[in-house]
């Protein structure tokens, strides 16, 4: 018998791992109840060190300290004027003391008491520092800010706007009409884009609008105040700004072309699910959910809504993760995922939860309830039950 040659199966480009990832492995997370009982025991520790070792390696103080505020809203209540004064610390100095640490209990590690007392009490400290340098910065002198548009204004007044008067209008008055403005150097050697070219075209334009009704006879005030200038000469300034809003244009093609698209930076798993509105657990139906930082990049979730006593099952788009924003899943596949009414809750959902995708698939096919398709939308009556 011939023997089938085996096919090489290709990974997608969000599937394959970086060498980071293959070093570190995935973000740690942990269920309720996953983290070691014994804090003194050697496995407690090698867990914890691992765990740390992960979070320093990707984030630092900038990226900790949303999770710094957030133990300090979330178990210390502290209100939206003490957070101002935490926000007020540099990200180096909130983080001293919590570090990583903080990290950890945000993905659900659980810590004894006396550590987190000690979270509590540098935490303590950092407030009083922000509450004095929000003091110093409230009695210090206000510095005029000058905002990105006054900069511009400046920049193109000492630059493009010199050169106009001196290159042109100069020329124009001595009775030089032969004039060439180079508008595409000059803008490219003062790096100059965007709204700037908008206010040159602004500028000429005032100009053009003159001259060029003195030249057509349409304004008595214009022939007047051009009648000193032949009317060759005037066609020679009109060619001369036209040759200006060619150049302007043209500018204005090469921006947008050149432009770089805006690339949105994904949000870590943790990030995503803040928001997450669900039900943690529930002592009558006996189910306790998993912790949602899992669902983010995995292909397959269960949910079980405890009040409508409905089963939904999300499959994930070809090649990609689930997505979390708010309370709501993106990236399902609408074709395979579907939501069903169960009958026998008790008996169905603690084989959803244990067994396999494929021993659910046929589950899910014996069952002869009707089959509709789900919203995506987690509320609170919602058990995450298992993700894949």
């Amino acid at each position: 018998m011939a023997r089938k040659k085996a096919v090489k199966k290709v990974r997608t480009r969000a599937q394959r791992l970086s060498l980071d990832e293959q070093m570190m492995g995935p973000m740690p997370t942990y269920d309720v109840g996953a983290t070691p009982k014994d804090p003194d025991s050697f496995e407690y520790r090698k867990e914890l060190m691992s765990g740390l070792r992960w979070f320093s390696y990707f984030f630092g103080p900038k990226e900790n300290k949303e999770y710094h505020l957030k133990f300090a809203t979330d178990i210390m209540g502290y209100t939206p004027k003490k957070i101002q004064a935490l926000k007020a610390l540099p990200d180096w100095k909130l983080n001293q003391g919590l570090g990583s640490s903080v990290r950890m209990w945000a993905v659900g590690w659980e810590y004894p008491e006396a550590k987190l007392e000690v979270f509590k009490e540098r935490i303590t400290e950092h407030l009083e520092k922000g509450k004095e340098i929000l003091k110093e910065k409230k009695n210090a002198p206000v510095k005029r800010v000058i905002s990105p548009a006054e900069r511009l204004k400046a920049k193109f007044d000492s630059t493009i706007y010199h050169d106009w008067d001196t290159l042109v209008l100069d020329e124009w008055m001595n009775g030089n009409f032969d004039i060439k403005f180079p508008v595409y150097d000059l803008y490219r050697s003062y790096s100059l884009k965007g709204a700037a070219i908008n206010m040159l075209r602004d500028l000429v334009q005032f100009e053009y609008d003159v001259i060029s009704d003195a030249y057509n006879k349409k304004c008595d005030q214009a022939m007047e105040a051009y009648s000193h200038v032949k009317r060759t000469d005037q066609n020679k300034m009109i060619k001369t700004m036209d040759n200006i809003f060619a150049e302007l244009q043209r500018l204005s093609m090469s921006a947008t072309a050149t432009r770089k698209p805006r690339t949105l930076k994904r949000k870590t798993s943790d990030k995503q699910v803040e928001k997450l509105n669900y039900c943690k657990d529930n002592q009558e139906a006996q189910l306790t959910s998993i912790n949602p930082v899992l669902i983010p990049d995995k292909e397959v979730l269960y949910v079980y809504n405890i009040k409508q006593k409905n089963l939904f099952i999300y499959k994930a788009e070809e090649g990609k993760g689930f997505e979390v924003r708010g309370s709501t899943l993106y990236k399902w596949n609408a074709d395979e995922s579907k939501v069903m009414k169960l009958r026998k809750p008790d008996e169905i959902l603690p084989l959803i939860i244990s067994q396999t995708v494929k021993q659910n698939d046929k589950i899910i096919k014996s069952l002869t309830t009707k089959v509709n398709q789900p919203s995506g939308r987690i509320n609170k009556d919602c058990i995450l039950l298992k993700c894949l």
